[in-house]
């Protein structure tokens, strides 16, 4: 369709590999502009809720009732990263796999606070599959630790219009010296 929204989306996608973890691996996705085909009151009121990460779990378990797979829950609730206020669910499946998920549910359109922001990490992983190493390189602990480190260092890369100071790397008002 000519008139398709989705034909001019602001996305950026990107993934660590750790040479030393070789089974780990970390991932961000950023949409500006998802969902920017409701107006901004329907949006608030119908979808944002939905697409909160702890709603969708809790809609998950709802549906599938005692198919919902067994889980160790490591952590899961709220959490800020620098100014976006996001939530997490840190868990390790029955496999052994650390699965790692954060979102902010942000504001289509808007640069400093977008649509879509999530980062994930996964341990177990081979050959580009999750549950394909034979064990894990990281305890519990360990995979908290570094999840938790990763997520500190997310910033942008530079000053955007509406980020508060702190939450860029390079800022064009402070020149390196």
């Amino acid at each position: 369709m000519s008139d398709n929204k989705y034909d001019n989306q602001e996305m950026a996608d990107a993934g660590l590999y750790f040479p030393s973890l070789p089974d780990v691996t970390f991932s961000i996705t950023a949409n500006k502009d998802a969902y920017g085909d409701y107006p901004p009151a329907e949006y608030d009121a119908k979808v944002r809720g939905k697409l909160s990460l702890l709603a969708r779990i809790q809609e998950a378990k709802k549906q599938q009732g005692k198919n919902y797979p067994p889980r160790t829950l490591l952590r899961e609730g709220k959490r800020d990263v620098q100014h976006w206020h996001g939530e997490e669910s840190l868990i390790r499946r029955t496999d052994g796999v650390h699965d790692f998920e954060w979102t902010l549910v942000g504001t289509p359109g808007d640069i400093a606070y977008p649509a879509v922001l999530e980062a994930s990490m996964y341990t177990k992983v081979a050959h580009n599959m999750v549950g394909a190493a034979e064990a894990a390189s990281l305890t519990d602990e360990e995979a908290i630790a570094l999840w938790d480190k990763l997520l500190s260092g997310l910033k942008f890369r530079v000053k955007v219009p509406g980020a508060p100071p702190g939450s860029y790397y390079i800022d064009p008002d402070k020149p390196a010296q």
